[in-house]
């Protein structure tokens, strides 16, 4: 039937919540190492890991590939160093777009870019 060739579904515009399921750790922020490691898990629409000292978790409530994070929620560890901690915090708040290629996901906002491998 010429209906199954039709598709509303825009191709271009991105990874949907199903392309984007899975874990990744985290291997920059603006091409550069931070202290510790990281780690992501999308399910959904929500997103959450390990950071480099505490658990932390949030909604995206926009639909993907654009990111609109709610309240990131974090455990209160306390760690001998917290400046990986921020610098990762800071990157994730103002994230506004998700990009996926064969090298892994990329979070990027106005002023800094997160790239993340596969786990």
């Amino acid at each position: 039937m010429a209906l199954a060739a039709c598709s509303d579904t825009d191709t271009t515009s991105g990874p949907t919540a199903a392309d984007l399921q899975g874990s990744f750790n985290l291997v920059d922020i603006d091409g550069a190492p931070i202290t510790g490691s990281a780690t992501l898990e999308i399910e959904g629409a929500r997103l959450g890991g390990q950071g480099p000292c505490n658990v932390y978790g949030a909604d995206n409530m926009a639909e993907w590939p654009a990111v609109d994070l709610g309240p990131i929620a974090v455990t209160r560890r306390a760690c001998i160093d917290m400046t990986g901690e921020a610098i990762f915090l800071n990157a994730l708040e103002q994230v506004d777009k998700v990009e996926l290629g064969a090298d892994g996901l990329t979070l990027s906002g106005p002023d800094h870019v997160m790239r993340f491998s596969p786990a």
